[in-house]
């Protein structure tokens, strides 16, 4: 089945109120998320790479993963090339398209990205247009940092951090942007920690930017985190459906310098 012009919050809200009449399919959901990497190099051409299967997160630290790097070797520059690249133009398929033939990301569609940033996953939080351009903001000068909720409330011009936090949880329940908790206890998220906030493609970090030019631009290294982060997130979904929205299969950790 495939739903166009549907509401992440919306869709979510339904799932709720439907609950129990999913069915025997398993597993009953699907994320579709921008292109990975690996899909990004083949839509740019990069085809003479070789074949190598996925390696799964439990075989990070494994000899599979030391195969697939000695058989990569040779491709070390062109690959670098490639990530920078993605860090800049994303991995959704319009963007890598204008970036093809155009050589840039088109502003129409980075105006149909503002949309559904303001006018679809803001829309219930009736969050003024500044506003939301200042939450974006934040998130980008704030990548690969807890997020001191309080501070973002100062911002956007809202009393509470909770109002705040509610406004960040938006975008993640749209699937723009995805938390990062603390481990605590247990290996479970210390929610009483300040979480790191990510977004789900580079160019999102890149909108507040080309919006308005003086706004900041991300670190390119903050990027990096993310995408190596997502990148985690979405390998644990293929061998754990349905764990992705949960986000507690990756966090970080404090150790003893910070």
């Amino acid at each position: 089945v495939v739903l166009t012009g549907s509401s992440a919050k919306d869709l979510d809200e339904a799932t709720k109120e439907l609950a129990g009449r999913r069915g025997p399919a398993h597993p009953s959901d699907r994320i579709l998320l921008p292109m990975s990497f690996r899909a990004f190099c083949a839509a740019i051409g990069l085809s003479n790479l070789p074949a190598l299967p996925a390696v799964s997160t439990a075989d990070l630290l494994e000899s599979e993963m030391g195969t697939a790097l000695y058989e990569l070797m040779p491709w070390v520059s062109e690959l670098a090339s490639a990530w920078d690249l993605y860090l800049v133009v994303g991995g959704y398929p319009r963007a890598v398209i204008d970036h093809l033939e155009k050589g840039d990301v088109q502003p129409d569609f980075v105006g149909a990205l503002w949309d559904v940033i303001h006018g679809d996953a803001l829309k219930a939080t009736s969050m003024e247009a500044a506003a939301a351009h200042n939450l974006l903001v934040r998130l980008t000068k704030n990548l690969a940092s807890p997020m001191n909720m309080t501070q973002v409330a100062s911002e956007i011009g809202v009393e509470r951090g909770e109002t705040a936090k509610g406004r960040v949880n938006a975008l993640v329940e749209s699937y723009l942007a995805w938390p990062c908790h603390q481990r605590g206890q247990h290996n479970l998220p210390n929610l009483d920690a300040q979480s790191k906030y990510y977004f789900t493609d580079p160019l999102l970090a890149r909108i507040a930017h080309y919006r308005l030019p003086q706004s900041p631009l991300a670190d390119g290294s903050a990027i990096s985190e993310q995408q190596l982060g997502l990148s985690l997130l979405r390998r644990i979904e293929v061998g754990r459906p349905g764990t992705f929205a949960d986000f507690t299969s990756v966090m970080y950790t404090r150790t003893s310098n910070k």
